[in-house]
């Protein structure tokens, strides 16, 4: 045990002198947040199918988000869609209800907040059918044509491509295949520049300020990079699906630190401990599980999402107020489910962890030191712990009884099979 705490107690300071040598210009250039900063996703799949109903909620909803402490606000794709959903995108400047959208992010900003787009760009559905094979591969806002699609992207369950090979097609697929829609050439200078005078557009025309990237996994992602360099949002999160840290973290540094990524490990690792009431895993040699412990700056922690709450749910009600009470005290940048903040003891919760988060000054590089991570306890110090007993926050997950030990703790919330202490 005590070699156990002297590795962290080392690991803790050496990212502390790592994380000093991040200045803020630098964090600025790359879309990061200095400041804590709590994210609300404002839909769950079946929202998406109604954008005149969810916008007014949004905006409605804006003055209570603001007043809990939430930051930034995530909104669905924008534009028209082969689908209700808005994931198959297709003409990027036809904006689904336009105004109400527009009121929804005034109502944001107006409470001090930041709108997030979701930007969908690994692949898109076309206007007209190319002359050259009849597949749809003819684009319009932007217009392109075959030139803009990768050459070796396959339809679902074919043999066939959505570009065939004698239709000047683009260059190869630089990720996974998409077989639902032609997959865009990001190699492409014109795609690239249609992007980023895309997004442009959206921060000008609609108050935009920052970006959540959909399946990342299915282009490469030095673009991404260079769309937030282009782009110059306030925050910037990707979406690689993936359970592997190392497969996620080395995207983080192929958009050369540019953007953060949901940190699908860390939540799936969770999930699991908190449904078995074993907490071994919570600990993966000396740091956390997922992004957030091997780039916690880059980690955006979360419970659930549109797509994990169909069919993935983090838990019951008490569960999920346990995922919340460690994502809100941990570091990395948390989200708030929709879902989520629309059951009334969940939403108290979290507005009561939010407050402690921001009354403790806890954020995404807060160092923290593990004292138990075992069968029915995960115990944790943090908010400038770096040894047993130290910081100002303490956290129990779990069945068994626990309390911080040295002086001048009190406790701040409890519930179901979760407590926290501050000082």
């Amino acid at each position: 045990m005590v070699q156990k705490l002297s590795s962290v107690v080392l690991a803790s300071l050496l990212l502390s002198a790592l994380l000093l040598t991040l200045t803020q210009a630098e964090e600025e250039k790359r879309g990061m947040q200095t400041k804590a900063t709590v994210v609300y996703q404002s839909f769950d799949w079946n929202d998406l199918s109604n954008r005149g109903a969810l916008y007014p909620q949004i905006s409605s909803l804006a003055p209570s988000l603001s007043q809990a402490g939430i930051t930034h606000v995530w909104f669905p794709p924008p534009s028209q869609s082969a689908d209700q959903q808005g994931y198959m995108p297709g003409e990027w400047y036809n904006i689904l209800s336009s105004g109400a959208l527009k009121s929804a992010i005034g109502a944001v900003k107006g409470a001090g907040m930041q709108a997030v787009c979701d930007i969908v760009i690994n692949h898109r559905t076309a206007t007209y059918k190319s002359p050259c094979d009849s597949n749809w591969n003819n684009f319009t806002q932007p217009n392109w044509g075959t030139w803009a699609v990768v050459k070796n992207d396959y339809m679902c369950n074919s043999a066939s491509t959505f570009c065939q090979s004698s239709c000047s097609c683009g260059n190869a697929d630089t990720g996974q295949n998409f077989c639902g829609a032609p997959d865009v050439d990001h190699t492409n200078s014109q795609v690239q520049k249609d992007v980023v005078n895309w997004l442009g557009w959206l921060k000008s025309e609609y108050g935009f300020s920052g970006w959540r990237f959909d399946m990342v996994v299915g282009y490469a992602g030095s673009f991404v990079g260079q769309y937030v360099a282009g782009s110059s949002p306030t925050f910037s999160v990707g979406e690689y699906w993936d359970d592997d840290t190392a497969h996620v973290t080395q995207w983080i540094t192929s958009t050369g630190n540019r953007s953060t990524a949901f940190d699908f490990p860390n939540r799936d690792t969770l999930k699991s401990c908190v449904d078995s009431n074993d907490y071994g895993a919570m600990l993966q040699g000396i740091s956390p599980p997922g992004v957030m412990g091997q780039m916690p700056l880059f980690s955006s922690t979360f419970t659930d999402n549109h797509d994990t709450a169909r069919n993935d749910r983090f838990g019951t009600e008490a569960q999920i107020v346990q995922g919340y009470a460690y994502i809100l005290s941990h570091p990395g940048t948390p989200f708030v489910f929709a879902d989520d903040w629309a059951t009334p003891s969940i939403q108290t919760a979290i507005k009561t962890l939010i407050s402690l988060r921001n009354q403790q000054g806890l954020g995404p590089s807060s160092s923290l030191y593990v004292d138990q991570h075992t069968k029915g306890l995960y115990s944790v110090y943090l908010g400038g712990a770096s040894a047993l007993c130290g910081g100002n926050t303490a956290l129990k997950l779990g069945t068994s009884s626990w309390s911080p030990c040295g002086n001048n703790w009190k406790l701040f919330t409890s519930g179901s099979n979760y407590a926290l202490w501050v000082r």
